[in-house]
């Protein structure tokens, strides 16, 4: 009988299917064929197509490789939190995420309230995308934010 989940309970064949998506995001933000991608990854063009279709799911290595080739965030690749294509093609740097975790973990402490790291993760993701999007008060944005979180 085969195992169905990974050490951290995620279920494979819908983990596999999630980096798919996310792997097809970035290939169309690159405007780039499966086979150049699997190229620029040093991996067969039908290793690189197993995984975007969700047939295989990447080892930490190759999701390690395609976070480093490619600029975003591993955690991006595997669960969908961080730095993907679409915040780094606007501006997504270090330094705006440390901002929002800065105004986010502020907000914590000052209201005493606590998040799960998935949630805080989530917030974290919705404050940079609103600074990007030209947000301007942030602070009253993540207290509405932590608020519903919690």
């Amino acid at each position: 009988m085969t195992n169905k989940h990974d050490m951290c309970g995620h279920d494979k064949s819908k983990k596999s299917d999630e980096i798919g998506r996310r792997l097809l995001e970035l290939r169309k933000a690159e405007n780039l064929t499966q086979e150049e991608m699997g190229r620029r990854l040093s991996l067969s063009t039908q290793g690189y197509r197993n995984y975007e279709s969700g047939d295989r799911e990447p080892s930490a290595k190759v999701i390690f490789k395609v976070a480093k080739v490619f600029s975003v965030d591993a955690s991006w690749l595997y669960d969908g939190i961080g730095l993907g294509p679409d915040l780094r093609h606007k501006g997504g740097q270090p330094a705006l995420w440390n901002e929002a975790i800065i105004l986010v973990e502020r907000n914590l402490n000052k209201t005493g309230r606590a998040l799960s790291p998935e949630s805080k993760a989530k917030v974290v993701c919705m404050v940079v995308q609103y600074i990007i999007d030209g947000g301007q008060t942030p602070d009253a944005f993540v207290v509405n934010l932590v608020e519903i979180a919690a």
